[in-house]
């Protein structure tokens, strides 16, 4: 019989397809709608804690409620200028960037029955914020990773959380976890109609061996999907990529038919263990180049075994003094240049993308837009 042309089964990429499924090369939006104090003083009191609780109930005891919503509404809209997002899009070259949020910025509905419910009217107008400057990434070009990066009770002991509490108690509490469900499944239903989100994270930096992670992992997923199963997912691979890897291949796979597509967000510091400590900067920097052998033989068949993608959701080029003290200072320079060229290299080959810690800050080597 003679052949006839058929139609192309496969359909052009849209621009979102594009904005989603590039190599994500970016930063994060630290301490703009989840505050830590060491990145944006500023918006503390003096001797506050160093968390958003211990901000949003300090501004509101200094200044009284009205000029503390005030402070934060403006800390949101001005805290990015239209100048930063000309360099992030024409210097820097950025193609995304990593927003982290917390269920406090979804708005007082989000607060009830937690420690924010009394500060929780300073939070009215925060979730327009978070649309608008996606809509201002947009339409540089840039796509946004909605990370929620802290939630009810804590998915880790650190500030970051939201709290001082130094606990970890999401995972183990239904209410926490019924809630941190209720806003992610708000944030995908607000998403269908955003520009430019590339994906939903459920969950920053959950703490090493998180009870039931995996479990709740399915509950929201399959939750999400049901809702709009074209979104990508980010996973927290709880400091253990070794056994994130080993589920996303069962989720990213021909069986798992039309589904959201998961991608794993591990965070790569030299900064904290005693380990690091000991080693030159010129050690780390061949240590990095080798980064990421977890994908090897896991990463790329939907067909044969399911597909694993990592992003690697924060980096940086800072290194501990200890480290620092092993080279000589005129060195420090050129060891920083080759640790942070040696880190993107190997990310750029082996993940999907990276996101530097952080836009801007006090401090050099964490800060993009000096490196």
């Amino acid at each position: 019989m003679p052949m006839t042309d058929q139609p192309a089964s496969l359909q052009e990429p849209s621009p979102l397809d594009v904005l989603r499924y590039r190599y994500q090369h970016g930063t994060n939006f630290g301490s703009i709608f989840v505050l830590e104090k060491w990145l944006t003083p500023s918006m503390y009191q003096e001797k506050a804690d160093s968390a958003e609780l211990a901000a949003v109930t300090g501004n509101i005891k200094a200044m009284g409620f009205d000029a503390a919503k005030q402070k934060f509404e403006n800390h949101w809209e001005t805290y990015i200028s239209d100048s930063d997002l000309d360099w992030l899009a024409n210097e820097a070259h950025c193609t995304s960037v990593r927003l982290p949020i917390g269920y406090f910025t979804l708005g007082p509905a989000y607060c009830e029955n937690t420690p924010f419910e009394s500060s929780a009217a300073v939070y009215q107008n925060a979730w327009p914020a978070v649309k608008r400057l996606v809509s201002r990434l947009t339409a540089k070009g840039i796509g946004t990773l909605l990370d929620l990066h802290s939630l009810p009770g804590g998915a880790n002991g650190g500030d970051h959380s939201g709290t001082n509490s130094g606990k970890a108690e999401l995972w183990k509490s239904k209410k926490n976890l019924d809630l941190a469900t209720r806003c992610l499944l708000f944030i995908a239903h607000e998403a269908r109609s955003m520009d430019g989100v590339v994906g939903l994270q459920l969950v920053n930096e959950a703490e090493w061996d998180a009870h039931g992670m995996y479990g709740w992992y399915d509950s929201v997923i399959g939750q999400i999907g049901g809702i709009d199963n074209t979104l990508p997912l980010y996973i927290s691979d709880a400091w253990a990529l070794g056994p994130a890897v080993g589920y996303v291949n069962g989720k990213n796979s021909l069986h798992a038919g039309q589904a959201n597509p998961i991608v794993i967000d591990t965070h790569l510091y030299w900064a904290f263990s005693d380990d690091d400590k000991k080693k030159h900067p010129g050690e780390i920097a061949n240590e990095a180049r080798s980064k990421l052998s977890e994908l090897d033989g896991h990463d790329g068949n939907v067909i044969d075994h399911g597909a694993a993608q990592v992003v690697i959701g924060e980096y940086s080029c800072v290194l501990t003094e200890d480290s620092w003290g092993k080279a000589a200072a005129h060195e420090k320079e050129n060891l920083v240049r080759e640790f942070g060229q040696a880190q993107t290299q190997r990310y750029q080959q082996r993940a999907g993308g990276s996101f530097f810690w952080t836009y801007r800050m006090v401090r050099q080597f964490l800060t993009f837009t000096r490196n």
